[in-house]
Formats: structure tokens, C-alpha cells, sequence
């Protein structure tokens, strides 16, 4: 085996964590987006409430919602969390807060699948990282220590193996 392909092999091994999907290195990913079905009221109401992270009603949080990416509403929340917009009509919106997003399918009067809820639920996150994975999981991940072990043995062989080492051996 040549050392290109120890290289190589090392490399790829050492990327491996990185592409593997996370359920296999027992990671536990947060559940993906998915848009939430909502009853809106007769007059277009839509009817939520924006909690922190134990639940609880957050009074006086401005609250945004909106329609391809456009502003077309906003309010802020009462004494519960509890928030009302009106004038809506069914489509898919985003209903933003501070810390907090979340995709909602809005369904006229009449419309609605029978698992729409009457009113949405916005949760704030206060720790959310995306896109990236802590140093500490990546480098103690199963796969990377296997890589790195395999890479302290396999290149100093082929190295050896090469005879084209400058040592002289």
C-alpha cells in the first residue's frame, strides 16, 4: 500500500465523524422543522402563545409574523404570552419572537385538517448552535479516536515501508 493511499485513507477516516449521520455516533438531534397546522378564527385570527424554556407565559414579548419572508403583522404578548393577530388568511408563515421561530400552515375557517390546533405554540431556545457541532462530541466521538489511532499507526509504517524516508533508514 502506498502512502497516498494511507493518506488518503487516513483523511477520510478522519472526515468520517463529520458526514456520519448523528443517530449512529448516538448524538440525539433536535427534531427537524415542520410546519405546525393552525385553525385561524372567522376574522382571520391567529391565536398563540409564547412560552420560555419551562413553559411559562412570556407578558410583553413583541411577536412578528410572516408571509414569504415579509413582515405582515406584529403584536405583542399579554400578561400569559398570549397573542392574537387578525386579518390572516390560510398559507404558510413564520411566527418570530426573540430566541424563537416557528413555521405555521394557518388554514381558513372551515379548512382545517382535523389535527390543527386551535392556537400556536412559540418556545423559546436559549442555547441554539447551527450548522455546528461542539469540539468536545467531534474529538471524542468513537470514529475520530478510531481515525486518529489508525493514522498514529498506518502513516509511520507506510513511511517506513516507502523507503524514500530522509532519515536513512
Amino acid at each position: 500500500m502506498t502512502v497516498r493511499k494511507l493518506a488518503w485513507t487516513a483523511v477520510w477516516l478522519a472526515g468520517w465523524s463529520l458526514v456520519v449521520p448523528g443517530h449512529l455516533c448516538g448524538t440525539v438531534w433536535a427534531e427537524e422543522a415542520r410546519a405546525v397546522d393552525i385553525h385561524l378564527g372567522p376574522q382571520g385570527e391567529l391565536r398563540g402563545v409564547y412560552v420560555d424554556e419551562t413553559g411559562r407565559g412570556q407578558a410583553g414579548v413583541p411577536i412578528e409574523i410572516r408571509h414569504q419572508l415579509r413582515p405582515v403583522a406584529r403584536c405583542v404578548t399579554g400578561v400569559d404570552g398570549e397573542f392574537c393577530v387578525t386579518g390572516l388568511r390560510g398559507g404558510l408563515y413564520q411566527v418570530v419572537g426573540p430566541n424563537a421561530a416557528t413555521a405555521a400552515r394557518l388554514w381558513a375557517a372551515g379548512t382545517a385538517p382535523p389535527q390543527a390546533a386551535e392556537r400556536l405554540t412559540v418556545a423559546a431556545q436559549t442555547d441554539l448552535v447551527r450548522g455546528q457541532r461542539p469540539f468536545a462530541e467531534i474529538i471524542t466521538n468513537p470514529l475520530v479516536i478510531g481515525a486518529v489511532i489508525a493514522a498514529a499507526i498506518a502513516i509511520p509504517i507506510a513511511v517506513h515501508n516507502s523507503g524514500k524516508d530522509r532519515t536513512g533508514s
